[in-house]
């Protein structure tokens, strides 16, 4: 069992679930301030490597300065039973959108996945979200893994691969388009519930981006920076004004070593879930648009790029009568 303690998790170990002994503790207060809470410790395999596996500690903070307000960490290294060790100074990055916070992973997966779900909001402004009669929601399932690149080891987060039982209908499906400046491809394309699927050949744009969630004087913009080596989440127009804390920029550091940017994104009715490059980096922003505001677009900036392929799917809903809707700011 591991346990949040303030600013830092204790281990605890039982034989018979009710007798509980400490073990040892695992202190991250030097590179996440704040109170710690959620705490997950499991092992994972790396990917096309079946004989190395690592263990994972995650752990969130409820205020942390290196992120936008709440968020979660985590670290790789080794568990002997009783004591996690990390060779890492410094913590990582679980998701680099502002709403992703408290993950737990389910035990016991059928064919030995790891699969965790997420508080999507953020405690910033997790009181004042202008919905109801509900307020807060969960993450998409998602799968993970290791990837070594070089002497790192690197969490991969993809959607579980269930989740395409959700898509209805193909909505687009294109291939070998160049893209320079302002793209028409998307003009026809509109949805409150999307799953969107690009795979970009950079060529010599020194930014290539999607916008979401368009219309109304409202959008939202996932930019991939070339030469800044960021993936880029742009809300600061994505609707209902109700904090100052929620409107920005979110950035995640991400290499595209061979020239190809892979893109999965989630659209819904108030959220957003980036996944790139197979789930290097990952992004998750909650999003208040306007019910009109559906449209979607895709631009490329200081050169051309490729548009190898591009589909986007509608996704069934899972709301038996109307859609949610906002409250008054």
């Amino acid at each position: 069992m591991v346990l949040a303690a303030g600013d830092r998790v204790h281990l605890y170990g039982s034989d018979n679930l009710t007798t509980w002994v400490y073990l040892s503790d695992f202190s991250p207060a030097h590179t996440i301030p704040g109170v710690l809470e959620c705490p997950d410790l499991f092992e994972l395999p790396v990917e096309g490597k079946p004989d190395e596996r690592h263990w994972i500690l995650k752990v969130d903070s409820n205020t942390a300065p290196l992120c936008p307000g709440s968020g979660s960490h985590y670290f790789v290294g080794d568990f002997d039973g009783t004591q996690f060790t990390t060779r890492q100074i410094e913590s990582r990055r679980v998701d680099y959108g502002a709403d992703f916070y408290a993950s737990q992973s389910w035990s016991d997966v059928p064919d030995g996945r790891r699969i965790w779900i997420a508080w999507m909001s953020n405690w910033q402004y997790a009181l004042f979200v202008p919905t109801q009669p509900w307020r807060g929601a969960i993450s998409l399932p998602r799968q993970l893994s290791l990837a070594r690149l070089g002497d790192d080891i690197t969490l991969l987060q993809r959607p579980a691969p269930e989740l395409e039982a959700l898509r209805h209908c193909r909505l687009l499906s294109v291939s070998e388009e160049v893209v320079n400046g302002e793209s028409s491809l998307l003009d026809s394309v509109s949805g409150d519930a999307l799953e969107v699927v690009a795979r970009i050949e950079l060529e010599d744009a020194s930014r290539v981006g999607l916008r979401v969630r368009a219309g109304m004087g409202m959008v939202t913009e996932i930019v991939y920076d070339v030469d800044q080596e960021r993936l880029y989440l742009d809300r600061s127009r994505s609707g209902a004004f109700f904090s100052e804390r929620f409107s920005g920029l979110q950035a995640a550091p991400l290499s595209v070593p061979d020239g190809v940017l892979e893109l999965q994104v989630f659209v819904d009715w108030s959220s957003l879930e980036v996944f790139a490059e197979g789930g290097r980096a990952v992004m998750t922003d909650l999003i208040f648009p306007d019910p009109e505001s559906r449209g979607l677009g895709l631009f490329a900036q200081g050169g051309a790029a490729k548009l190898l392929s591009l589909e986007v799917y509608t996704l069934a809903s899972i709301w038996s009568a109307s859609p949610p809707h906002r409250s008054s700011p």
